[in-house]
């Protein structure tokens, strides 16, 4: 279990470091949540824009 949400985090520190996220057009805003869901998340989710990111300058 703590090995695979460290491969999680990995994951995502790879995504954060390679890619600008940005929510789309398609995703609502305020969020509803779902009740049905086990888990908290959004009715309908969330729709992600991931933009490489070129410049790897940090300011």
């Amino acid at each position: 279990s703590r090995f695979a949400a460290y491969q999680v985090k990995l994951g995502l520190i790879k995504i954060f470091k390679n890619y600008r996220v940005k929510p789309t057009p398609l995703s609502p805003y305020p969020y509803t949540l779902d009740p049905a869901s086990l888990i908290t998340r959004p009715i309908g989710g969330v729709h992600l824009k991931l933009e490489p990111i070129t410049n790897k300058k940090f300011d």
